[in-house]
């Protein structure tokens, strides 16, 4: 029913593995060249050649590393900003969905005893699509809150077996 994306561990996990680490090595390498800078100007008089290339080289490694670095820790403090706002939100969703699975399963039921179902079919192809849609919405908040979208997944799967009739193909 749902698609299987990497879990939140294992997404945090990929972020610090090149992005934080990354700008990290950049400026760390930055500061080593900086440390040969004064090294070596102390030994001797550099060129203004030398003075420019080497002041441009530390100024580009430090700057990358620090747009990397920034972006990768801004990036984590927004999405610890705005998750307490999308459990929220996520939560609503999935109760539409739940709700929407209920509604699905009373058509089958009534679809099962009544003589002239045709019209109670559209209705339920139409709730089947309005599930599909909020499956995709619940997988949109993966990103921001994939605890829960993981802690919906396994609740929906424990009660799979209880709903019958409700197919899950598009």
């Amino acid at each position: 029913m749902f698609i299987k994306h990497k879990t939140g561990k294992e997404r945090k996990k990929s972020v610090f593995s090149f992005g934080l680490i990354g700008g990290i090595v950049l400026i760390i390498f930055s500061i080593g060249i900086t440390i040969f800078f004064l090294i070596t100007a102390g030994k001797r008089d550099l060129s203004s050649l030398e003075n420019t290339l080497l002041q441009i080289f530390i100024l580009a490694t430090s700057l990358s590393g620090s747009y990397i670095f920034g972006k990768k820790s801004s990036q984590a403090s927004a999405i610890e900003v705005i998750k307490p706002h999308a459990r929220s939100a996520f939560r609503r969703v999935s109760s539409l969905y739940s709700s929407l699975l209920r509604l699905a399963k009373t058509f089958d039921e009534e679809i099962r005893i009544s003589v002239d179902s045709s019209l109670l079919k559209r209705f339920r192809a139409i709730i089947i699509e309005q599930i599909y849609t909020t499956i995709d919405a619940l997988e949109d908040w993966r990103d921001i809150v994939p605890e829960d979208v993981e802690e919906i997944e396994q609740r929906f799967k424990e009660n799979k077996s209880n709903e019958r009739g409700i197919s899950n193909d598009r």
